[in-house]
């Protein structure tokens, strides 16, 4: 269960440098990779990261969750297109639209 307080609505009302709190951040950014990381191994790709789709935990301020997986695809390292080998890292350029990572 989550808040309706988003890492994005933290960081407009915590604007200014003083306000932010970096242990805090970090302790976040922290467990953000572990999520993408679990996204990942579960063969999908996120695709829209963004403070807005981070969402704090009903117990407080304390944990980070990654929400709205409504662009979020299917990836295989055994796809292979013509030209790339797999599991090769490709441009998001060529992969993705304009949405995020």
């Amino acid at each position: 269960m989550c808040q309706e307080l988003t890492l994005h609505n933290w960081l407009m009302v915590n604007n200014r440098k003083e306000d932010r709190q970096l242990d805090r951040m970090r302790n976040w950014l922290a467990q953000l990779v572990c999520a993408v990381d679990y996204i990942h191994d579960q063969g999908l790709v996120h695709r829209d990261l963004k403070p807005q789709n981070k969402f704090f935990s009903a117990d407080g301020m304390n944990s980070l969750k990654i929400g709205d997986l409504g662009l979020a695809a299917n990836y295989s390292a055994a796809e292979t297109e013509e030209g790339i080998r797999e599991g090769a890292i490709v441009s998001s350029s060529r992969r993705t639209s304009n949405v995020g990572t």
